[in-house]
Parts: C-alpha cells; structure tokens; sequence
C-alpha cells in the first residue's frame, strides 16, 4: 500500500506504518474549512471501550482503549473502497484534531501568553476569568491586572428582564442627593498593580494636591467601604457601575428640581437659545427704575412682587418689612422729598396761627416729625388737624409775626390706614394756653378758622407727653 500513498497494519510489531504522503500522490486537493472541521469534531464521539476479542480472551484485564467507532463516526475519518468503510486511518483523524488546533490559535492568539500560571479559566460554575484562576463572577478580571477597555459595555435593562419594579419618590431623589453631597471622592493606586511601588516612602504623597494625581497614574473614584450601599455588588467589596450611573443620575435630577423650584421664584425663564432671563423683563410703573432685569417675586397667597436692581446699584422692591433696620457707619437713610411725599416743607404765613400742608399719604394713625427752620418768636407748636389723604396742619399759639417756615416726615404705624375722609381732630393745646384762655382751642370744619376746643375736653402737657408742646425746634411726633 506504499506504492499509493496510504498506511498499512504491521502484524508482526502490531502497528500502524504511514506510506508516502507526497504532493504529486494526490489530487482534487482542498484545505478542510472551518466549518468541516466543526462538523466533523461535533459529530464524532471519542470514547472508551474494549475489544470483545480481548475480553473473551484476557476477561476482566481487557485492556481498555479510548478511540472512536468507525461505523459510528464522521466517514471522512475512515478508509472506504466501493463505499464500504474497509478500515480505521489515523492520519484523518489526526489531521483533523491538528486542523482544530490551528482554527484555536486563529482565534486566540497565545503566542506571547504565559505558560506558568493560566490566562483564561472557566470553573465549574461557568465562571469566566481573564488573569484570574478563582473567578467569582460570571466574568472576573483579576485585581490589580489593569483597566478594561472598550466600545462600550450594554445592561440588560428591558422590563421584561425585571420584576419588583418601584419607582424613587421626591423625597428618595432627595435623601439620594443628600448622601451624594456627604460621599468622599479619593485619588488611589491599585495594590499589586503592575509599575506601583507600593512601599511605604512611595505611598506618602500627602503634599500632592489630588487634582495633579488624576491622570498620573492615580485612580479617582469613592472607596466602597464609604459609599452608599445602593451602588455597591452584594459582597460590598465592589461597585455596580450601572447603580452608581443611576445613582449619579437620580442626583442631578434632585438638582434640576431645586433649580426649577428657584427658578420658580426668582422668575427666571429659559429663553430659546438656551440662555437664562427674568420671567418678565417688561417695565413696571409702581417701579421709577431704569432697572434691565426685573425678578418676580411670590408670596404665599399668589400675590406677586417685582425686585430690581436700578442703574445706580440700588435695589427697588415694592414693599419691605424687618425686625431691625441698622444702617452701618458711612451710610445714610434717603427717602422721597416733595409734593405728596413723606417728607416735605410747610409755611405759616404772617398773621396766621396755623400752616396746612396738602398730602395724599396722610393718614389717621400717622405720626409727622415736624422741625421749624425760621424763628417761632417765642410761639408754642403742635400738629392741630390730620384729614385722612387730604392735609394735616401746623398750628401756633399766637398769630405769627413773621413768615414761619419747617419741615416734615410723615411715618405710617402698622394699623390700616384709613380711607375715610373725615378729619382726625387733635384736641390737645400747649398748657401755657389752656391756662391763660378763657375760650379754648377747638377743631372747625373750615380750614381758614383757628380750631377751638370745647370746655373740658382740654389735655395738657402734663397728662399727654405725646402732643406735649416745644417752643423749640426739635421734632416732635403727633
């Protein structure tokens, strides 16, 4: 059988010889594909078995033989003549265990892989480890063997993958943004990492700020023994990237909604572009500013309020109340002066006993600071009549000699201001006058007569200090 290329059975040693196996022997020549090959190995058994002869012969010390059975395997891996299998040929079945070999090492490239311990394991759980021999997860890398890298890593995420599905409330997005607000980021190397002299010198950078450690060979992360529990695996020695994603993203969506919320109340809109402006920048009369933005601000009950900032730096708001108003060193207090305003001058004329000064914003219950800035020629004061948005007056004790003049500052108590337009009557006169007086001083309903009050109805100086009489300049409240 040498002369055609194929092998023989050597009775006499009991073993196979190999004839030639040239090129210019063979024909219709083609290199068994993959797929051959694979169809080949997956539908041939390799088992273990004894010939019948020998047991029938030697019994229970049959020798037992691992091989396969040629009326049962792949027919490319017996010999045939007439399409009768007429023997067993090694070479094919070599070739093909030697054509699977190189289909392995086109796919796993070992050729610089080292050969004391192993570089890729599978344990009986069907673990996967790369640099591992005790792998404890379905693929484990092992520790201190460097970063993976990737395109891209996907999770399975479908609902229908999930069960016990529960939705985070607004308070659980906000207890999350709390502990993500008290979490610890931390530069670290790897133990054991390939390069890393983990001595102790080598570990003491303290004078290194950690932001010149990221990127130089230092990892920046949370350390799991400081982290939440909810981004941590089960055995709390590691951290599910996908919680610490999601966790991640349940605190920026707490701070979108705390942004929203002032956003809310500050008035400020998102414009088209992306840019953030006031709610309504439009131009408030109540406001005398030339303010460019103006923030809306809402009370409890809806109403709203505008505040501004005017071109001289000022803060404009439409009301303000405090408990202490201090105003530091250097500073002053400026308010409004004029027609209709808190703040103002008056006169009496010569021959006159009182001065009316017209103002809207007189009130029953306001209390007018009042400061001469002429001579009184020895003449008491007080403030005589307040007519409720109309007027008040200034009245002396004997006709003046001169043309008197003084200031004013109306200051509004907390009552409601009254709307009627009824005068409000001051009924007390300095004691020197209701002393020497026969007739004393009331209210009339003209404003060119003096007011005289009636018999008995006279207050002095002495009971009522708050409209006691001055012949002095100084400011007195009614």
């Amino acid at each position: 059988m040498e002369s055609d290329g194929g092998g023989f059975y050597n009775a006499s040693t009991n073993a196979f010889t190999t004839g030639p196996s040239f090129s210019w022997l063979k024909q219709d020549r083609e290199v068994l594909t993959k797929e051959e090959a694979l169809e080949i190995l997956t539908s041939t058994n390799i088992e273990k078995f004894k010939f019948i002869e020998q047991v029938e012969r030697d019994g229970e010390n049959a020798d037992t033989h691992i091989g396969i059975v040629l009326d049962e395997a792949h027919p490319l891996l017996s010999e045939h003549e007439n399409g009768t299998i007429v023997g067993y040929n090694p070479i094919r079945a070599a070739s093909v265990a030697f054509r699977g070999v190189q289909m392995l090492i086109d796919v796993f490239d070992i050729q610089n892989a080292p050969t004391t311990t192993p570089s890729l394991v599978i344990d009986a759980s069907g673990n996967f480890g790369i640099a591992t021999t005790t792998p404890t997860n379905i693929l484990t890398i092992g520790q201190g063997m460097g970063n993976a890298i990737a395109d891209g890593w996907s999770v399975y995420s479908s609902e229908k993958y999930k069960t016990d599905i529960t939705y985070l409330e607004e308070r659980d997005y906000e207890d999350i943004l709390k502990e993500i607000e008290g979490m610890n980021l931390a530069t670290y190397r790897w133990k054991g990492e390939a390069g890393v002299d983990s001595s102790p010198l080598a570990q003491n950078d303290n004078d290194a700020s950690p932001q010149n450690d990221i990127g130089l060979g230092k990892m920046l992360g949370v350390i799991a023994e400081q982290a939440p529990a909810q981004v941590l695996s089960p055995d709390g020695q590691s951290v599910s990237l996908y919680d610490y994603a999601s966790y991640a993203l349940a605190g920026v969506k707490a701070v979108k909604s705390e942004v929203d919320k002032l956003k809310e109340i500050l008035g400020v809109a998102e414009n088209e572009d992306g840019t953030l402006g006031m709610a309504d920048s439009s131009p408030i009369d109540s406001l005398p500013t030339a303010q460019n933005d103006i923030i809306t601000l809402r009370s409890a009950n809806g109403q709203e309020y505008q505040l501004a900032l005017d071109s001289e730096g000022y803060v404009v708001l439409d009301k303000i109340r405090v408990r202490d108003l201090e105003i530091i060193s250097g500073g002053q207090l400026t308010v409004a002066s004029g027609a209709n305003e808190i703040t103002g001058g008056g006169e009496i004329v010569m021959g006159q006993r009182y001065g009316e000064v017209k103002n809207s914003k007189i009130a029953a219950d306001s209390k007018i600071f009042v400061s001469f800035t002429s001579n009184l020629g020895g003449n008491n004061w007080w403030v005589c009549e307040k007519k409720a948005g109309e007027y008040f007056r200034v009245c002396i004790s004997s006709p003046a000699e001169t043309l008197t003049t003084f200031d004013y500052w109306i200051v509004q108590t907390r009552e409601t201001i009254s709307t009627t337009t009824e005068s409000v009557v001051i009924i007390s006169e300095p004691a020197e006058e209701t002393a020497t007086s026969a007739e004393p001083v009331i209210s009339t309903s003209t404003p060119e007569t003096m007011p005289v009050a009636e018999t008995g109805s006279v207050e002095t100086a002495t009971t009522t200090p708050e409209t006691s009489v001055s012949t002095s300049t100084a400011a007195v409240v009614q």
